[in-house]
């Protein structure tokens, strides 16, 4: 059975600027996103052990949330116009 951990370790930090009046909010970025990246390929995505297969139904659920706010931008648009 394969090893389902990913032993990293890292100190979480995500930078709050760049505030975007256009939806009240200010947009963070992950510091040090190359360390991440890099521990999860290392880990995971190439020929590591990781099961990556549960991965899908969060990119199935991000694509259906996504997909539902372009939908409803699209309509609110249309009433205005």
């Amino acid at each position: 059975m394969p090893d389902n951990s990913v032993d990293v370790i890292i100190s979480n930090c995500v930078r709050w600027t760049n505030y975007k009046e256009d939806v009240n909010t200010y947009h963070g970025a992950l510091q040090d996103k190359e360390r991440y990246t890099k521990a999860f390929f290392d880990n995971a995505g190439r020929g590591g052990t990781y099961n990556t297969s549960k991965l899908s139904s969060v990119l199935d659920a991000v694509v259906g949330v996504c997909t539902a706010m372009a939908e409803d931008m699209r309509a609110d648009d249309d009433d205005d116009g």
